[in-house]
């Protein structure tokens, strides 16, 4: 049995969505870094054991529309018990730390998307990666 999604939407409505962003300059640019980045690597097993004060985590800053926008972004961002992908909220502003560039490529591309926040911002984050 198929299980309802999070945003209430169906599967063609977001396929929709998904082509509309593409279509912008910051959706194109999603995608010449996704493809680009390539497929995660296998992590070894205990490779990711490393505490996190013992590794630099890069860090980049996406404005959003408002707060409550940027509240938005970090409810749909946050992965409970991760400890190298985090994301927090500096008023308009989400912080994000990661590990894997892939990471906050998806943040970027989800909050531009779904209107969180402009285009050219987020065009901006993606061409930082």
């Amino acid at each position: 049995m198929l299980q309802p999604s999070r945003d209430g939407l169906g599967p063609r409505c977001r396929a929709k969505r998904r082509d509309r962003w593409r279509a912008t300059p910051a959706g194109s640019a999603a995608a010449a870094v996704r493809r680009r980045l390539g497929r995660p690597a296998p992590v070894p097993d205990g490779q990711l054991s490393i505490p996190k004060e013992h590794l630099h985590m890069p860090e980049l800053r996406l404005t959003c529309l408002d707060e409550h926008h940027a509240a938005a972004v970090i409810a749909e961002a946050t992965r409970p018990g991760d400890l190298h992908h985090t994301v927090r909220q500096d008023g308009a502003v989400v912080v994000i730390s990661y590990f894997d560039a892939r990471y906050a490529l998806d943040v970027a591309e989800w909050a531009g998307g779904y209107g969180h926040t402009t285009d050219s911002d987020a065009a901006r984050l993606i061409s930082q990666l």
